[in-house]
């Protein structure tokens, strides 16, 4: 039996006495030959596709896979395999950071102009062709907004502008488009 987490192999038992699982709880030993079901192969892989649909793991999707690797009994060995032979290729991050400052878009009142300053970072090596950002308030009407040539280690600031038609609180959703 093996650890899928730290890969200890244990002659008897059925937890790690050493690691714990994301959620808190012990992790369960697999058999260190066993071969994975391959309909729970075939449910991690959609998984993978659904998750590097843009091209990176999220924080929660690593976790996520890490979960569902412990559930099937996927060796991370096979995880890397799997990447490999399916083709899959992917950013370990994000190539763009996005801050919004949240002072510019207080205040305003219904039918006037507002402006959501932003500012978007290249965090990759090489530039990067368009970066698009849709935005919606209140789930209605969609914006977009885009830069051209977006520079490694640049700073590039946008306004995103929109007018809210009535009195009150608006939610201001987000998307980042990249083309590499």
């Amino acid at each position: 039996m093996q650890c899928p987490l730290c890969h200890r192999n244990y002659s008897s038992g059925k937890f790690c006495t050493s690691c714990e699982s994301p959620g808190g709880g012990a992790v369960r030993l697999v058999a260190s030959e066993r071969k994975v079901d391959p309909n729970d192969l075939d449910q991690y892989i959609k998984m993978l596709d659904v998750f590097l649909s843009d091209g990176f793991f999220s924080a929660d999707e690593k976790e996520t896979l890490r979960g569902l690797r412990q559930q099937y009994g996927i060796l991370d060995q096979q995880h890397q395999s799997i990447l490999k032979e399916n083709g899959y290729t992917f950013r370990e991050t994000m190539p763009v950071r996005m801050v919004l400052n949240r002072k510019t878009i207080q205040g305003y009142g219904a039918g006037q102009p507002c402006l959501a300053k932003v500012r978007l970072v290249n965090m990759e090596r090489m530039p990067l062709q368009r970066v698009e950002i849709r935005y919606w308030l209140n789930s209605e009407e969609t914006y977009s907004c885009s830069v051209r040539q977006l520079m490694p280690n640049k700073v590039r600031e946008l306004d995103l502008d929109f007018v809210p038609q009535k009195s009150g609180q608006y939610a201001l959703k987000m998307e980042i488009i990249v083309d590499p």
